[in-house]
């Protein structure tokens, strides 16, 4: 069946996983991989922690020198700009993210298409990670990403090139129109390799929120009156408000609950909702990070408990994904969801689907739309340009990825897009894994201050999202505080507070939030907790 574009919702993922197969040129470093729209020029090369994570003592901060020409050439696939210095299209940069050492000049191009230069001893310079984004040039330390995170220069031109060219209705034979498929389909290849999900199980909607509750609403004309889902009392509400409401046509929710000392979810618990639900239980629903607790649980071990009760299961990746490298299909999922603007996107809800379990559930889009996958589970379709937009995380990715392993000492063949984003996201993980212990150590001397979450900033047990009640401070005031030294955090209930009930704590007081990702620097965290010292000193 045709969609709104005059093409089958099957001839879109076909093309889409045919442009996720073409073999790519070989990634941008990101001294060309920046835009012209803002930002100093870097200073010399700061290091930031090693996937060896041995923590490493900031450098000095280097003088801006702003003021650069930079010019940029786009990729007619996807309209990202890759920018060289000195103003001329394809120029080296002067410098990249691999600093020279030993002699060893970085160098690009030697090998062909396919292929590049290689080494197994990679570094991480935030610095330059930063300088591909733009709003960091505001001088703000930025310490809640979890609220939302900055966008590099790659994806603000994707979206800056679908907008200016493109700016149609996929699909139709004219060229405008030809040129939108391509940048749609660039951004639906890069969420795929993202995901590690196939092109047609994903569901590209307006935001998670959004897309669990259209979910829920396709799910229930599948089950019957007294079947049973289980929600926890930790997640945000998007994934569990949603569920919550299905009570009202017949649906018997039941909640595993949080331990009210720790806010840990405990699957004993889990084994034991299931068992109760005796063949019943078709859903669980929970977080795999909660965006306030912040550890660490474990998806693949508690998927396998559902899916032996025989339940689906429907994960909330938000508080994950900017962090790790989302697995799906290792971990056995049937629903993932996430939001791409706290990955380093555009404001998008991103569902992962079983492409059986999306075939089974009932059509929520037009009439016309019940077979096609995924088309039935997003109504009022995708929003094009945010989705072009998404080839730009790729882009960005593959940047740090040339820039952190690239050498000119032999070659090999270029890896795949999900071998090279996890060898970013291992980088990532060991500069928020430093920030994370030195915040939380900080935290857990102080007797004022109820730490949310578990007490160690080890990478096995919890992401760089720490939430903590000050006892003394308004969360609110405190964050003012913080702002008024130009340090970012935030102070709510997050949209959940049913984990802050079950804490004991006022969700309306809250709790305050200090959330941490890769481009955030060891400086700026002394920076933070110096201006946490001074306005914790002062009771309000």
């Amino acid at each position: 069946m045709p969609d709104a574009h005059g093409r089958g919702r099957a001839d879109v993922g076909r093309a889409a996983a045919g442009h996720a197969r073409r073999a790519p040129p070989p990634p941008t470093r990101l001294s060309e991989a920046r835009s012209h729209r803002g930002g100093p020029e870097p200073g010399p090369p700061r290091w930031g922690v090693n996937p060896s994570r041995r923590p490493h003592a900031p450098a000095a901060p280097s003088p801006s020198r702003g003021g650069t020409n930079r010019s940029r050439a786009r990729t007619p696939e996807s309209g990202v700009s890759h920018v060289s210095a000195g103003g001329r299209p394809g120029a080296r940069g002067r410098r990249t993210l691999r600093a020279e050492s030993g002699g060893r000049r970085a160098a690009r191009g030697a090998a062909g298409v396919g292929s590049l230069p290689m080494t197994d001893s990679p570094r991480f310079d935030v610095d330059a990670c930063r300088g591909a984004f733009p709003q960091l040039a505001d001088g703000i330390a930025y310490f809640e990403n979890a609220g939302g995170s900055y966008v590099p220069s790659p994806v603000l031109d994707a979206m800056d090139a679908f907008l200016r060219s493109s700016q149609v209705q996929p699909s139709w034979s004219f060229a405008s129109s030809r040129k939108a498929r391509e940048r749609v389909d660039a951004g639906i290849a890069a969420l795929a390799a993202l995901t590690g999900a196939e092109p047609d199980e994903l569901v590209l909607g307006h935001s998670t929120t959004v897309n669990v509750l259209v979910l829920a609403q396709a799910l229930r004309p599948t089950w019957e009156e007294g079947d049973v889902v289980i929600v926890t009392n930790q997640d945000h509400e998007a994934n569990g408000g949603a569920w919550r409401r299905l009570a009202a046509s017949g649906i018997e929710v039941r909640e595993w609950k949080v331990d009210p000392s720790t806010g840990e979810l405990d699957p004993a618990e889990l084994a034991r909702l299931l068992e109760g639900a005796r063949g019943k239980a078709r859903l669980v629903a929970f977080p795999q990070v909660s965006n306030v607790v912040g550890s660490l649980n474990d998806v693949g071990a508690w998927t396998a408990m559902a899916h032996e009760a025989g339940a689906q299961v429907c994960v909330d990746g938000v508080a994950y994904a900017p962090h790790r490298l989302i697995d799906v299909k290792g971990w056995g999922v049937d629903w993932y969801v996430f939001s791409a603007y706290k990955v380093y996107g555009p404001h998008l809800g991103v569902m992962v689907g079983r492409r059986e379990a999306i075939a089974a559930a009932a059509n929520a889009n037009h009439y016309f739309h019940a077979e096609n996958v995924p088309a039935k589970l997003n109504p009022g379709g995708m929003q094009y340009e945010a989705v072009a937009a998404c080839a730009g995380i790729g882009a960005y990715l593959d940047a740090v990825w040339a820039d952190s392993f690239a050498a000119p000492e032999g070659t090999a063949t270029l890896p795949d897009p999900r071998t090279r984003h996890a060898d970013v996201f291992d980088l990532f993980a060991a500069q928020e894994e430093a920030i994370a212990t030195r915040v939380v150590d900080y935290l857990a001397t102080r007797s004022d201050v109820r730490l949310i979450g578990r007490a160690t900033g080890e990478r096995s047990a919890r992401m760089p999202t720490i939430a903590f009640h000050p006892e003394k401070v308004a969360p609110k005031v405190l964050a003012e505080r913080l702002a008024e030294e130009g340090v970012a955090i935030g102070a709510s209930h997050f949209y959940a507070p049913r984990v802050l009930e079950a804490m004991g704590l006022d969700p309306e007081r809250g709790v305050a939030r200090i959330s941490a990702v890769h481009t955030n620097t060891l400086e700026e965290v002394e920076r933070l907790l110096g201006a946490l010292e001074r306005a914790l000193e002062t009771p309000a």
